[in-house]
């Protein structure tokens, strides 16, 4: 009798361990890279727009080969985002990458906040490419632009793990502000290298190109300065104690991304203090150690960006 019962219960615990959802782990990685696009495209697309509208000149906006490229970001950002939508469901169902064809299997377990993400992209992305094109040519497109483009930029915070966090008003304005932040600076440095794909070939070509970098840097600087504040209020926000940025892999991580973002100023800092006040003079080494130390910048913040992703879709104490 007792080794019927042994068998009866090994049985049952089968049966519970069979029905029980697992993560696939090919859904996790698709899940945690869709939201790195996702970030990395609206940011960017954001970014772009802030630096080609308000950091170059209007006389050398149509010379620029900035124009265009926001656009491609976005489509990047909206893709994802749709995609996250079944990718997240698949993730909570337990269901495996291949089921991704069976809306039966997932749809019950639809997130609502990826829904919501999703629709409101759906509207706002064609929005936003038709209000660019607006802009050119009439002065309500330039009026609507910028909250369209700050719509698209705060879609990331309806589906993140913030959203739980109380007082609920607060955090929400301090992540937007952290991304608003951030896609000034990301894009900047994205528009700068597209302007430095050629070097300026004359003296005056030089001045221009140097007051724009000039005029970025100073943006930067106040974009550094938000970007601490926000992210500490955010910090303040969500840990409950600060043993949590040593206790588990959500504060680890967290410490990963400021240490890289100290890295990142500390080159900016650097380029503002020993290189900036050089460029009129026109020196193409100059002008080449510029590029390389933006490269560097940017890669430094695209890390970044990839954390905050995978921050995105866990919190202290638990895990996705």
């Amino acid at each position: 009798m007792l080794v019927d019962a042994r068998s009866l219960i090994g049985t049952a615990l089968e049966r519970v361990v069979q029905d029980f959802p697992t993560e696939d782990p090919t859904v996790n990685a698709t899940v945690d890279w869709l939201t790195g696009c996702q970030y990395v495209g609206l940011i960017a697309f954001a970014g772009l727009m802030v630096f080609e509208r308000w950091i170059v000149p209007a006389d050398q906006r149509r010379k620029t080969v900035v124009r265009g490229v926001p656009s491609v970001f976005l489509l990047v950002g909206t893709a994802a985002t749709l995609l996250l939508v079944p990718f997240t469901a698949l993730r909570i169902a337990g269901r495996p990458f291949s089921a991704v064809w069976d809306i039966s299997g997932w749809g019950p377990y639809l997130y609502p906040p990826s829904v919501q993400a999703a629709m409101v992209l759906l509207v706002a992305a064609p929005t936003a490419l038709l209000l660019m094109r607006a802009a050119e040519v009439a002065r309500w497109g330039r009026f609507f632009l910028p909250p369209v483009v700050l719509a698209c930029l705060g879609i990331p915070v309806l589906s993140g793990h913030t959203r739980s966090q109380q007082p609920a008003w607060l955090i929400f304005a301090a992540d937007l502000t952290h991304l608003a932040v951030a896609a000034l600076w990301l894009g900047g440095l994205l528009g700068l290298l597209l302007l430095l794909g050629r070097l300026p070939a004359t003296p005056a070509d030089a001045r221009k190109l140097a007051a724009v970098v000039i005029r970025f840097s100073g943006f930067a600087l106040v974009s550094v300065v938000l970007l601490a504040a926000s992210g500490a209020s955010m910090a303040v926000l969500i840990l409950d104690e600060p043993a949590q940025l040593l206790s588990g892999s959500y504060g680890r991580m967290l410490l990963i991304k400021v240490g890289l973002v100290l890295a990142a100023v500390t080159v900016a800092l650097w380029n503002r203090t020993c290189l900036l006040r050089h460029l009129a003079a026109f020196s193409g080494a100059e002008w080449s150690t510029l590029r390389r130390t933006l490269a560097y910048e940017l890669l430094l913040l695209l890390v970044v960006v990839a954390i905050t992703a995978v921050l995105t879709g866990t919190g202290p104490g638990h895990t996705h």
